[in-house]
C-alpha cells in the first residue's frame, strides 16, 4: 500500500473520487437518454464497462479517452443528439483522463503514481 502515499489524499482524493462517480452518473444517464440500453448490444456492454472503470478508477485514463473519442464520433456522425450535458460530460472525461484517478482508486493500488513524459 505504499503507492497510495504518492496520490493526494484527503479532500483532493475525495474530490477526484466524487468527480469520477458524478461523470459516471452523467455517462449512464446520457446513454439511457440516447437509447443505448434499449436492447442488449456491444455498445451497451462497452458503456457499462467504461462506467464501472471510471467509478472504481480502473484504467481511468483509457476510460476517459474512450468516452471522449466515442462521444465525438457519435456527435460527428449524427448518431447522437448534441446537448449541454453531453458536451460537459465529454469535457469532464477529458479532465479525468488528464488528472488521473486519485488516491481512492484501483489504479493507485495497482500501479502507484506514474509520470508520463511527452
Amino acid at each position: 500500500m505504499e503507492s497510495l502515499h504518492h496520490y493526494p489524499r484527503g479532500i483532493h482524493g475525495t474530490a477526484l473520487l466524487l468527480l469520477r462517480c458524478s461523470v459516471t452518473a452523467l455517462l449512464l444517464m446520457e446513454a439511457q437518454k440516447q437509447g443505448i440500453f434499449v436492447e442488449p448490444s456491444i455498445g451497451a456492454l462497452l458503456v457499462g464497462a467504461i462506467g464501472v472503470g471510471l467509478s472504481l478508477g480502473i484504467v481511468t485514463a483509457l476510460c476517459g479517452i474512450a468516452v471522449v473519442v466515442g462521444g465525438l464520433v457519435l456527435l460527428v456522425s449524427h448518431h447522437a443528439t448534441v446537448s449541454g450535458v453531453c458536451i460537459v460530460m465529454l469535457l469532464l472525461c477529458g479532465v479525468i483522463a488528464m488528472m488521473g484517478p486519485g488516491a481512492y482508486s484501483v489504479d493507485s493500488v495497482l500501479f502507484g503514481r506514474r509520470r508520463v513524459v511527452l
